[in-house]
């Protein structure tokens, strides 16, 4: 039961960081658009805006957020969906066989994809301003790991 209880709590953690990640990078380009309204209804979570973000000029106009989760990785919802999808997985512990962790496995590797496609897309976009943010962000999923 213990076991069970920790999962729940990385998984209700992971969700969080997953939910309020990408909220705070949509607001943050909201924000520098010009665009932004302030949104309190339901299923909001705290800490989802940043207030006077930092961010990276770029020479193509886009900036790039390093403020919030962004400036301890570049990642970090992809990094909660993988934990939330092996909480699934360990969570049937009591059940025998690959199964339970078939979507956990094909989700990492998906996702690893996925960031080599999105690096290969934004140093295509940023240029040199890609490898400066790379550098001020150094890690791409976990930070100080990896």
């Amino acid at each position: 039961m213990t076991f069970i209880i920790i999962l729940f709590i990385v998984l209700i953690f992971a969700y969080y960081i997953w939910d309020s990640s990408p909220s705070q990078k949509i607001r943050f380009r909201m924000q520098q658009q010009g665009i932004y309204i302030t949104r309190n209804g339901f299923p909001q979570v705290p800490w989802n805006e940043i207030k006077n973000p930092k961010y990276l000029k770029t020479e193509c106009g886009s900036p790039l957020l390093i403020d919030g989760y962004w400036k301890y990785c570049r990642k970090p919802a992809y990094t909660a969906d993988i934990c939330m999808a092996t909480c699934w997985a360990l969570s049937c512990h009591q059940w025998f066989g690959v199964l339970p962790y078939f979507y956990p496995i094909f989700f990492f590797f998906m996702i690893i994809h996925r960031y080599t496609r999105d690096m290969t897309r934004c140093q295509a976009k940023y240029g040199k301003d890609w490898a400066t943010y790379c550098k001020r962000v150094p890690y791409a999923f976990i930070p100080g790991v990896i």
